[in-house]
């Protein structure tokens, strides 16, 4: 096997403090990682691509799920270099750490999507991957095993080669993914809920109810700390009588509310209702009694997903919402 060129370890190289060194990652998303928790080539590699996902589709970024997984991969390689290049002091001479065995962290704030309405998580494709090392007449070994649990295929690249390890894996996975039934027609296009307007009504302060729609998403008075208000949600489901002809369907929503001085994001609410099938029909929803407790400026966002697959979540956002 024809390995990439022989290098020797350097303080860049092993910087785990430092995530511009994963490819795909520059100043500005290492910052987004840090407002996530994600700190360190560490920290990365024991995130979880699902976690990252969601919040990135909350923060409004569109980030493929393929990039993350390479992100991960990438930190996990690193950190399983480093720990190979400590002193020989400090592991026994047959020390095996294997990546498989990090721990799945998800890296979430509060304010991340609920996606307890998703399918569940099925594995098409499992690795284990181990990085070894062994003492050969006063010389040290490293190399990087891993093993194809599906096919029972093992390879093994010395730790020069982690392009190589890479590949392997990549084309393992597409393998996989090109032998996976196809989807069903009829349930290959997601049905998104479509949020027209948001009104607010707080009957102690104003005669009228604050609407916020997609040409002024800005409501135009302050809300009261005092008092709770009411939030009603207007939404429709293209493509929803196709899908579901002549059947009820639910659908949930949820109101979460970010504190621009604090960065605080807090549960405003959640209701799921049924609907009749149907394209043009515009429903109403209106969340339980609400209230912020704490005056200054905040970000409204509102979802609703239909509960039935496929569905994408519908999204709202106010970005600016006075409390006083």
């Amino acid at each position: 096997m024809m390995g990439s060129p022989t290098h020797e370890p350097n303080d860049h190289h092993n910087n785990l403090s430092d995530l511009t060194q994963i490819r795909g990652i520059g100043v500005v998303r290492k910052r987004w990682l840090n407002s996530l928790g994600i700190h360190t080539i560490t920290d990365l590699a024991q995130a979880s691509a699902s976690g990252i996902e969601a919040q990135a589709k909350l923060d409004g970024r569109t980030m493929s799920p393929d990039e993350l997984k390479d992100w991960i991969a990438q930190a996990q390689v690193r950190h399983a270099e480093a720990s190979l290049e400590q002193p020989e002091s400090s592991r026994g001479n047959d020390a095996i750490a294997s990546v498989s065995d990090l721990p799945q962290r998800v890296q979430e704030r509060t304010d991340a999507a609920d996606i307890s309405d998703l399918s569940p998580w099925e594995s098409f494709a499992s690795f284990k991957v181990d990085c070894q090392i062994r003492r050969v007449n006063g010389q040290t070994e490293k190399r990087f095993v891993a093993h194809h649990l599906e096919t029972d295929e093992t390879e093994s690249w010395d730790s020069a080669e982690t392009g190589l390890m890479q590949q392997w894996l990549r084309d393992r996975i597409e393998a996989a993914l090109s032998s996976l039934p196809a989807a069903d027609p009829a349930m290959s296009t997601p049905i998104e809920a479509e949020i027209t307007r948001l009104r607010v009504l707080q009957p102690d302060h104003m005669s009228l109810p604050l609407v916020a729609d997609k040409n002024i998403p800005i409501f135009s008075e302050a809300l009261h700390t005092t008092d709770p208000f009411a939030l009603e949600v207007s939404m429709q489901f293209p493509g929803l009588a196709e899908a579901y002809p002549g059947k009820q369907v639910a659908y949930h929503v949820q109101c979460f509310a970010r504190n621009l001085a604090t960065g605080i994001t807090d549960s405003l609410g959640e209701v799921t209702a049924q609907v009749c099938a149907s394209n043009d029909s515009v429903y109403n929803v209106l969340l339980p009694s609400l209230r912020l407790l704490q005056a200054g400026s905040y970000r409204l966002k509102v979802l609703a997903t239909l509960q039935q697959a496929p569905a994408a979540s519908g999204r709202f956002k106010v970005p600016l919402l006075q409390v006083i």
